[in-house]
């Protein structure tokens, strides 16, 4: 009687899937993104032939060139990019040197040209008279002028006080080189304080603004201030307040 042997098992077989296999990639539906021309190319396999390795030097040199060419791509576009940025600021230069250059030289410009001189008495109300005038290219319109006087404190901090127009704007024209008096009212100031003027006590000053329009800008300005000069009876001018932009 011979014994019989039971039959092995069946042996079951694993494969391992490891990441890159095209088989296993393929079965599991995961999408490769596309290859670009900076990307590096593959490791080349082992045991390749030598069909395949001349294909993949054909691949490289591809990849080579690709890549050459794409990073030219890149510093074209980068430099037309820097010229485009220079140009444009080039261009805003220039119109703007020539847009002051312009208003510079076809403006209306007007400063204060003299102050005459004033005797200063007790009691008696007198005029200053400042000489504006327009030492611009082009008239000025709608001339205004507002003024007036103060007597402070030597030392004290004088800041004017134009007020509000109480007539109506000068439609005339005060063309290039042109004067312009304003009369500057002084009051009748008591003999003490003409006499602590006179010695340097007190100070006289004299202020105003001036409006204007020219064929470029309707409204422009200019100020004026002046100190009385006891001695000579002469106008000396303020440090501040004598702008004309």
């Amino acid at each position: 009687m011979v014994d019989e042997k039971p039959p092995d098992p069946p042996v079951e077989q694993q494969v391992d899937s490891k990441p890159g296999d095209k088989g296993t990639d393929q079965q599991a539906g995961q999408a490769q993104p596309p290859a670009t021309a900076l990307d590096p190319l593959p490791p080349a396999p082992s045991g390749e032939s030598e069909a395949e390795r001349k294909q993949r030097e054909r691949e490289e040199r591809r990849h080579r060139r690709e890549t050459r060419l794409r990073v030219v791509e890149v510093i074209f576009a980068g430099a037309v990019a820097l010229f485009a940025f220079v140009q444009a600021r080039v261009s805003y230069w220039q119109w703007d040197i020539m847009s002051k250059t312009l208003e510079a030289s076809e403006r209306a410009w007007i400063v204060v040209k003299e102050a005459h001189t004033v005797k200063l008495e007790a009691d008696k109300a007198s005029v200053a008279e400042v000489v504006l005038a327009n030492v611009g290219q082009t008239p000025a319109k709608d001339f205004t002028a507002i003024s007036g006087s103060r007597v402070m404190p030597k030392g004290a901090r004088f800041e004017p006080v134009y007020g509000k127009l109480d007539t109506p704007p000068s439609h005339g024209v005060l063309g290039p080189g042109h004067p312009q008096p304003v009369r500057v009212p002084l009051g009748a100031y008591t003999p003490e304080i003409v006499a602590s003027i006179k010695a340097g006590q007190l100070v006289l000053y004299t202020y105003g603004r001036v409006t204007y329009a020219d064929l470029i800008k309707p409204d422009r300005w200019a100020t004026f201030c002046n100190e009385w000069e006891p001695d000579t009876g002469d106008w000396n001018v303020c440090e501040t307040y004598n702008e004309s932009p």
